[in-house]
């Protein structure tokens, strides 16, 4: 998300606005071969960032997709508490 246009949501205040922002991976060539475009990872970064410095809350939603699911378990048993709740299928 470009700054400029966060900074045109944060401005909003609305007390339950949320932005949700899908990762399919956490290792960007993965992240861009599944959208299929190169970039896509870092300006996906840029845009959460560009977000929350505007005060704009976002919500990660992460994609486990079986290429990247072991490194989501080691990042998931690594941060416990981080989320209320999980769901996994395959």
């Amino acid at each position: 998300m470009e700054e400029g246009f966060a900074q045109g949501l944060g401005r909003l205040r609305h007390p339950e606005l949320m932005v949700g922002i899908l990762l399919y991976s956490d290792l960007p060539e993965e992240h861009d071969h599944v959208v299929q475009a190169r970039g896509a990872y870092d300006e996906t970064v840029r845009g959460i960032l560009n977000q929350k410095r505007a005060g704009v809350r976002v919500e990660l939603r992460a994609s486990s997709m079986l290429s990247s699911t072991s490194a989501f378990q080691s990042w998931r048993a690594s941060s416990p508490g981080t989320c209320s709740s999980w769901s996994t299928s395959r």
